[in-house]
């Protein structure tokens, strides 16, 4: 077995997982599990507060060739966990850890998913796909039961455009609306991210709606640009150039340079135009 410093190497097939009666598998590096030798892995399952939520034997021995357990979502509730390994052998003690994060199965959903701007859109949040439970009846067969999303026992925030956060306060609080006066016309995106009561994040959707550009309305505040007049060319307009042309020419740099060229012999190149 492949170990450093007393440290059991450990990895997982799916770190990340939608509650549900999904399987994980769990695998020892370098170590090829026989079936008698599975008793001296101990596994506990922990949140982030360090609770214990599973223990042996609710992870079981999978596989006597590639040394792989395994265990099923399902009785995990969304949050984020540590899972550890202590392996036992006489005074040997060798352990090691991997992490699993169980995401809350949910969707969000717009009413409607496309309004004029101004109108309210009414954002809630919905069960997923139908969560089953593991259970064993009484001659010790197993099957899988529906159970209820429990939504109500998360928090929700939502942003719009990636931009602007809008907690929902307070948790069970699963519906929110968005007032959309004073947005672009266009798609916009709204977000739900979702943390259980320790805070971990449980997961995150996405929603796209249209809004429309709705009508000029009595009371409404536009913009305004005052722009010049236009006019139309006319036939004098020759003349005006020549006498801008003679007021330069007439102008005191001018006059300057040609009193310059008279009484003090100047450059006669400075001298600009004729005054």
């Amino acid at each position: 077995m492949e170990q450093t410093n007393g440290v059991l190497e450990i990895t997982i097939d799916t770190p990340t997982v939608t509650e549900g009666n999904e399987i994980v598998i769990l695998h020892i590096v370098g170590a090829g599990v026989l079936a008698e030798q599975s008793r001296k892995y101990h596994w506990t399952v922990k949140n982030s507060r360090e609770e214990t939520f599973l223990a042996d034997p609710d992870i079981r021995y999978f596989s006597d060739t590639e040394g792989d357990f395994k265990f099923r979502t399902t009785l995990l509730p969304p949050g984020m966990y540590s899972i550890h390994c202590i392996y036992k052998e006489g005074r040997q003690v060798v352990q090691g850890s991997v992490t699993l994060t169980v995401l809350l199965n949910f969707e969000a959903t717009p009413d409607p998913s496309s309004v004029v701007e101004g109108q309210p859109i009414k954002l809630s949040i919905t069960p997923g796909r139908t969560r089953k439970k593991l259970v064993r009846d009484a001659t010790g067969s197993e099957g899988a039961v529906p159970v209820p999303a429990k939504l109500s026992m998360f928090n929700y925030d939502w942003s719009v455009d990636n931009d602007s956060v809008f907690p929902v306060g307070k948790p069970g609080v699963t519906t929110w609306t968005w007032n959309t006066n004073g947005l672009d016309a266009g798609i916009h995106t709204a977000k739900v991210s979702a943390a259980n009561g320790l805070g971990d994040f449980v997961g995150e959707q996405s929603i796209d709606v249209t809004v429309t550009q709705r009508n000029v309305m009595q009371g409404d505040i536009l913009p305004v640009t005052l722009r010049r007049t236009a006019s139309d060319p006319t036939d004098d307009q020759a003349l005006w150039v020549a006498i801008r042309k003679r007021c330069d020419a007439i102008n005191f740099s001018n006059y300057n340079h040609f009193i310059e060229y008279v009484f003090c012999g100047a450059d006669v190149a400075n001298l600009v135009g004729n005054a």
